[in-house]
Parts: C-alpha cells; sequence; structure tokens
C-alpha cells in the first residue's frame, strides 16, 4: 500500500466506497472495535464499520511500527461516520465529505475524535492524515494521565504526519525525488522553517508532501535516527515549542536556525541528484567523507583522520572547549547532510564521527539564575570539561576504527568485482569483437559503432540450424 496520495485508496476505496450506497436514514450507530482496542469507529451504516475499522487498524500498526512505539495506549481514538442530512444540497461532482477532527475529555481523560459525513466519501488522504494525527497525538500526551479543563497539550507539528504517512512506505521516494528536484531547479523550494511552520500546504500539496517526507527520512538516517524520532514525538510537551525538543532529541545542531536552513538546502539539492542512483557509491561517500573532515586546525585535522590528538592540543581544547566545537560545527553540518546519502559501508561511519562531536556537549540539562551560575562553576572545577574531552577522544578513535573498516570493506568489494569483470571479459575482449564494436578507432578518426541491426544479423547467421 502507498501513501502518496494514488495507490492508497486501494484499500479505502473498499470501505469508504460504501458510503455511496447508503441505507435509510436512521439515528443508531453500529459499532466496531479495532484488534489493539484503541480505535472504535461509530457508523450509520452498518456494512461500513467492519472494513473501515480493519482499515484503520492497518494505518494505527504501520504507524506505531514505524515509530517504534511498543507501551500501551492510554487514549482511545473514535471514528465517527455520520450519514449527510437528509435535504443537504446535492454533492457536486469531486467534492469530498466533511471531515472534522476534536479532542474531547471524558471523565477528565484525552479522547480523539474524528467525525466524518457521507455520501459523498471522504478524501483518502485527508482522513489518513487525520487519523495518523490523532495517533500521534495520543503518544506525545500519554503521560498526562487526567487532565484539567483548559489545560494544554503536546502539540505535533504537521510537517511531522505529512512526513511518516509518506514513509510508511519507502516506495514513494522516487516521485519525491522528482518533486524536490523540479523545486530545487525552479528556485521555488521552502526553506525549512518555511514550511515546517506550515499547518496546512501553502504551496503546491505535492512539493509540501515531498519536503516533510524528505525531512523524516533525513532526521531517521541520523545516527539512531528511529529511536531519536520515537523519542522526539514521546518528549513533545505542553508549553514547549517542538524546534526545543528536536534540538534536545537529535542535538544541539539543530537547535542552530542558520545551519539548519544551509543544512536542509544542502540536502535537498543532493537528494534530488540521486533519482536514478538512490545513493552515493562507496568510492563517492569516501571522498565526501574526506571533505566534510576539513578543518583549518591542523592538529584537529590530522586526529579526525588518524584518531590521535596532540597533548598539548587537548590540554588547551580543556581549558577553551568552545573553540573546539567552533571548529566541529562546519564539520557536523557536512556531516549531517552526506550522511543520508551516503553509502551503507559509510553510514554508520558518518553517524559515528556526529556521535562523537555531540559527546562534547554538556549533557546536564540546562539552568537558570544564580544555581546555574553555581552548578556551572563546580561542573568546571570538577573537571567536566577533561571528562568531556575525553570522551570526544574515544568516541573519535572509535569513529576512526568504523572509516578504516568501511575503506577495507570497499576495497575488497572492489578487487571481488574486478576479478569477476576480469573473467567474464578477458584482455582479448577488444581483439575477438573489436571489428564488431571498433573498440580501437581508426587512424585519425573516432570509434564508428557498428549499427546494432548488423550486429544481431551476423549473430544470427552463425547460429547453428
Amino acid at each position: 500500500m502507498r501513501l502518496d496520495g494514488r495507490p492508497l485508496v486501494a484499500g479505502m476505496a473498499l470501505s469508504m466506497a460504501l458510503g455511496s450506497a447508503w441505507g435509510a436514514t436512521t439515528n443508531a450507530f453500529t459499532r466496531a472495535v479495532s484488534f489493539s482496542g484503541q480505535i472504535h469507529v461509530l457508523c450509520a451504516e452498518p456494512a461500513l464499520a467492519a472494513p473501515l475499522v480493519s482499515f484503520c487498524e492497518d494505518i494505527r500498526a504501520k504507524l506505531v511500527k514505524r515509530v517504534g512505539d511498543d507501551g500501551p495506549w492510554r487514549a482511545p481514538v473514535a471514528v465517527v461516520v455520520r450519514q449527510r442530512a437528509v435535504g443537504s444540497p446535492v454533492a457536486m461532482p469531486g467534492e469530498a465529505g466533511r471531515l472534522r477532527s476534536s479532542v474531547v475529555t471524558v471523565s477528565g481523560f484525552l479522547r480523539f475524535q474524528i467525525e466524518m459525513e457521507a455520501p459523498p466519501p471522504v478524501d483518502a488522504d485527508e482522513f489518513v492524515r487525520a487519523l495518523a494525527g490523532a495517533l500521534l497525538s495520543e503518544m506525545a500526551n500519554r503521560s498526562l494521565g487526567k487532565v484539567a479543563p483548559g489545560q494544554t497539550m503536546g502539540r505535533v507539528p504537521a510537517w511531522l504526519v505529512w512526513g511518516l504517512v509518506n514513509r510508511m512506505d519507502d516506495t514513494a521516494r522516487p516521485a519525491t525525488l522528482r518533486e524536490v528536484r523540479r523545486a530545487v531547479e525552479q528556485g521555488a523550494l521552502p526553506g525549512y522553517s518555511e514550511f515546517t511552520a506550515w499547518d496546512a500546504p501553502q504551496c503546491d500539496t505535492a512539493l509540501y508532501r515531498a519536503c516533510c517526507e524528505l525531512l523524516v527520512e533525513a532526521l531517521e538516517t541520523q545516527l539512531k535516527g528511529r529511536e531519536k524520532l520515537r523519542d522526539f514525538v514521546f518528549g513533545l510537551k505542553p508549553g514547549r515549542s517542538w524546534g526545543t525538543t528536536l534540538a534536545e532529541t537529535f542535538g544541539g545542531g539543530f537547535g542552530y536556525k542558520p545551519g539548519l536552513e544551509k543544512w536542509w538546502a544542502l540536502f535537498a539539492s543532493r537528494a534530488s541528484a540521486m533519482i536514478v542512483a538512490e545513493g552515493l557509491s562507496w568510492t563517492e561517500s569516501r571522498r565526501q567523507l574526506e571533505m566534510a573532515l576539513r578543518t583549518d586546525e591542523p592538529a584537529l585535522a590530522a586526529g579526525l583522520s588518524t584518531g590521535v590528538l596532540p597533548a598539548d592540543f587537548l590540554k588547551q581544547c580543556a581549558n577553551d572547549a568552545n573553540t573546539l566545537m567552533e571548529w566541529l560545527v562546519p564539520v557536523q553540518g557536512r556531516l549531517l547532510t552526506m550522511a543520508p546519502l551516503a553509502h551503507p559501508l559509510y553510514r554508520p561511519v558518518a553517524g559515528a564521527y556526529l556521535n562523537a562531536i555531540d559527546s562534547l556537549r554538556e549533557k546536564q540539562p540546562p539552568q537558570k539564575g544564580f544555581w546555574a551560575g553555581v552548578t556551572s562553576w563546580f561542573a568546571e572545577v570538577g573537571g567536566a570539561r577533561e571528562k568531556r574531552i575525553r570522551r570526544f577522544q574515544s568516541d573519535l578513535q572509535r569513529a576512526v576504527a568504523a572509516r578504516r573498516r568501511a575503506e577495507q570493506s570497499g576495497e575488497a568489494m572492489s578487487r571481488y568485482v574486478g576479478e569477476v569483470e576480469a573473467s567474464v571479459y578477458p584482455e582479448d575482449f577488444a581483439k575477438q569483437f573489436g571489428g564488431w564494436f571498433q573498440v580501437n578507432p581508426p587512424a585519425g578518426g573516432s570509434p564508428q559503432p557498428t549499427p546494432i541491426s548488423k550486429f544481431l544479423d551476423r549473430v544470427e547467421a552463425e547460429q547453428r540450424r
């Protein structure tokens, strides 16, 4: 099942198309409960309840698997399908049924509700996004328990809903890359801060869907990206922006907006060039990793390559860790850009370097006021800086070791492919078939390929009858 707007309707049409064959008007609802027990469908048309709840449960299972949620749910999701009121204006061709999402409280506990009117059937894409949004909101607010009237909730950004819905199936990616490439070529690619702030598409819907999917993919391909994305969903809290939660979950680099804009533009541009080849070759990945690790500080450049940092340089960094981070911020940005597109051999290498850089950051939660200064002073006196530098060097050595393993594996693969090619295409290949393929160009001229029709005629003529 694809969720890019077209083949999705295959499953949805089975259930929603039943909305075009309604029986007599009735105020009674048929209830159907999903296998997980979280989704309750209440439908005025009995024949629609069972297939619709089955479809909803399938969407829920895919979303839970994608996010990695293995905990028990707390708030149910009610899907209410009402019959269109008698006397309502006749539906125009192409009109979709009305759909409304809301959150209600029952005895102080949350309940997410999706209400529809049919016929005509609702738009399949819109319904799946509404269902995914309700399920994600339940995950984000699962720790609330009982809620008081007027209490705020953790808000799930729209880009995450759109992106995860499309990422349920990876088959939509080529279409995504084509949309992004078209936007890049036309100079119409929305900026990171621009499209992530939208609650609904304010550009072409296909382009907005592609940007959301590409951003989710970029997050998932970070070091332990799936786990961090899950932590991001469950870390959304009332009264706190999702941007703050994203930076806390994926690293401080995601809290630096100018860097994020540049990272997004570079990532989208490079990803859009991968329509034919879905990723970089190992040779190109190796070259881009070398470029990503470049820095103007010779001692740091040598350390990123060998994993060994000079003692005097380490002492300097222990006295001024901020300077070291300033040198590493551009390196981190380049690694974040190349990691999702890298060859599978080099993705963990880029992730290991990113993990080493992230180990330099202070892990304690930020504090405010007088006690923040006191805590910071004691931490520095207690050798927190030295500890972070040692942790950085240890993680850096692991990253260099992973890089060497990737290089060795890549070289072994290259030798193997070379041996296979040599056995299939021996050195005298040109001598045997040069007359037909014109491998050696004539004196003073360029190669003249023989028409394929003549070659096929010759082969057919030489076949034994």
